[in-house]
């Protein structure tokens, strides 16, 4: 009886973190294609991935093409790190700031205990944490979003937690 009840929260929760990965909740077609699609490798690899919406989407002041990959690149890095975590899970969060009139995308997640990030030069080209490593990504990311009048992002690490946030102001 403990097993069914085990199984039966785990997919109560699994369906209640599927629900805000839809097209209605995700409701511009780029963003919808790559947080499903990065949803679905972090189940695939038992990691628990939290998706939080409140924000509409589709107002976002950003170019979707460029922001996808950005975000391709942020939930690859938080789900490869995620991997070697002990606490398997991580999140991403849509929503807007009234005070900064500015939309915020956080990314969370878990890392190593031991692991050691130079949040100064992360961005750098080049620099990487992985044993295969290019140290292109987080640059890229970067360069893109330097290239936006309206748009900054932020990384942060807290209790084993990594964070990177992109602000985008509306105007």
């Amino acid at each position: 009886l403990e097993e069914h009840f085990k199984q039966l929260y785990k997919e109560s929760n699994c369906i209640a973190t599927t629900e805000s990965v839809n097209p209605s909740v995700i409701n511009q077609p780029a963003v919808y294609a790559i947080v499903g699609s990065k949803y679905n490798t972090a189940m695939t690899k038992n990691i628990k991935f939290d998706v939080d919406v409140e924000t509409n989407i589709k107002e976002i002041n950003f170019n979707f093409t460029d922001l996808s990959r950005i975000l391709g690149i942020l939930l690859d890095n938080a789900i490869e790190a995620t991997e070697q975590a002990d606490t398997k899970e991580m999140s991403i969060s849509f929503s807007y700031n009234k005070k900064k009139q500015a939309d915020m995308i956080e990314i969370k997640n878990h890392i190593k205990s031991n692991t050691k990030i130079d949040l100064n030069k992360i961005f750098d080209k080049g620099v990487s944490s992985k044993k295969i490593k290019s140290g292109l990504g987080l640059w890229e990311v970067k360069n893109i979003i330097s290239k936006k009048h309206n748009s900054q992002i932020y990384a942060n690490i807290e209790n084993n937690t990594f964070s990177q946030t992109i602000v985008i102001e509306k105007s």
